[in-house]
């Protein structure tokens, strides 16, 4: 379902190519990454193979494929739908944090403050979707994603209280990042699928030659993900450290949404700036995954500076060629970042073998 809804967003931007489409844009994923994110983060924490977890899960399911039906009509203004059914994944992930200190008294302390953001949030949501007037639902969706995503910032004094009675460090689950990587795959998989879909419209040399160059792009970006993060471990000294880590994650997975959208419409001239849209995206998207792969953050050496740099003015270079020359350059230039990192990382293996 999140692979639909990732199509929807990113196909009815194209549509809606203006300032309320990026903004509705933005809201929708940041909305719905903040639904799969709870429900992932509830799973890696209390979930089991219990019948009441599994029937839960199918809920959320049930839930967001009711969002997704009713994401493209927010594009035109039309958020009734979207808001009861948005409404629902609220009340259903305030029931999961609310059961939390339900079933287990000893996470009342942080679960059930923390629903009171979420209740907050739901309240604002009802009377919004009861009133029905566009200008006010999206303020209650505004307010609903403050609210969701401040309230683990909020409350991070009582998790750092919680960690510590019950001695558990402030580390992010191996399985927690994979799932980050899943939700990566499904961004990088509708890239692919969008590419091919336009690569069917036309079968001029042209046309082919940029299919197979916005495969390779996209492939350099899938090689880049894994080669920097395939390894990171997330610690802290407090719960805090973990949550900006988390946000962002969130901000990083939007931009490379951004990107892979621009990737897909490269080639539309309808879409003005697409393609200094498409360069920036790259370079936002380079520098901000190497912030988390390094995280928390540290200083970069110089060897890594003058790369970057290097990286960035080709990317800023393409932008202003063809479109063939401005995916051939920007491969290109992901490509070489890719491979010095492994040559210094071959090069520091050898040395610790040593």
């Amino acid at each position: 379902m999140y692979v639909a809804i990732i199509h929807l967003v990113t196909v009815n931007l194209a549509t809606h190519w203006n300032f309320i489409g990026i903004a509705t844009f933005i809201l929708a994923f940041t909305l719905v990454f903040n639904s799969w994110q709870n429900i992932t983060w509830f799973y890696d924490l209390h979930g089991d193979d219990s019948l009441r977890t599994t029937v839960l899960l199918l809920v959320q399911v049930i839930g967001i494929s009711l969002v997704a039906i009713f994401l493209p009509a927010i594009f035109s203004g039309h958020w009734q739908g979207f808001m009861w059914t948005y409404l629902l994944v609220q009340v259903l992930i305030t029931y999961l944090w609310w059961s939390t200190g339900h079933f287990d008294p000893d996470h009342r302390v942080t679960s059930w403050p923390y629903v009171r953001f979420y209740g907050i949030a739901t309240i604002v949501l009802l009377l919004a979707a009861i009133f029905n007037q566009p200008a006010f639902s999206v303020a209650a969706l505004v307010i609903t994603g403050v609210l969701d995503y401040g309230a683990p910032l909020f409350m991070s004094h009582r998790f750092d209280h919680e960690y510590t009675v019950r001695n558990l460090p402030f580390e992010l689950s191996g399985a927690m990042l994979e799932r980050y990587g899943q939700f990566t795959m499904i961004v990088l998989g509708e890239a692919l699928a969008d590419i091919i879909d336009h690569g069917l419209e036309h079968t001029t040399l042209n046309s082919l030659l940029t299919f197979v160059l916005s495969l390779l792009f996209v492939i350099s970006i899938w090689w880049l993900y894994y080669m920097l993060m395939d390894n990171v471990h997330v610690v802290g000294s407090n719960f805090r450290t973990l949550l900006w880590f988390r946000l962002l994650h969130m901000v990083w997975l939007l931009i490379l949404s951004g990107l892979i959208f621009s990737t897909s419409y490269l080639t539309d001239t309808d879409l003005t700036h697409i393609r200094g849209l498409f360069s920036s995206l790259a370079i936002t998207t380079l520098l901000l995954l190497q912030w988390l792969a390094s995280w928390p953050f540290s200083k970069p050496s110089r060897a890594t500076i003058g790369r970057n740099i290097c990286v960035i003015v080709l990317l800023l270079i393409a932008m202003w060629l063809p479109v063939l020359g401005q995916l051939v350059l920007s491969s290109g230039a992901i490509l070489l970042f890719i491979g010095d990192h492994e040559r210094r990382s071959n090069q520091l293996h050898s040395v610790k073998n040593k």
